[in-house]
């Protein structure tokens, strides 16, 4: 069966981390190494120690038109009555 790991076989998988490269988004595929739960040791070609890379997006076309943040903007439960 194509795709299929057969017996003894490990599937490989791809993760990916994003940066920024002159101004635009590009992944980057990484291993992940050890972790203790809360830091993971990653390589791959390309990284180098300090690098930022990106954890989230954020559509600038709706904050601009007044949209509430996550929760209505009233705290904890959005402001539930």
């Amino acid at each position: 069966m194509a795709g299929v790991p057969m017996k003894g076989m490990v599937a490989r998988r791809e993760d990916r981390i994003w940066v920024l490269e002159n101004g635009k988004p590009k992944a980057i595929t990484v291993t992940a190494g050890i972790t203790d739960g809360q830091f993971t040791e990653i390589s791959g070609e390309g990284l180098v120690e300090g690098m930022q890379i990106l954890t989230g997006v954020e559509d600038a076309t709706k904050r601009a038109a007044g949209a509430q943040p996550l929760g209505g903007g009233m705290g904890p439960g959005g402001g539930r009555r």
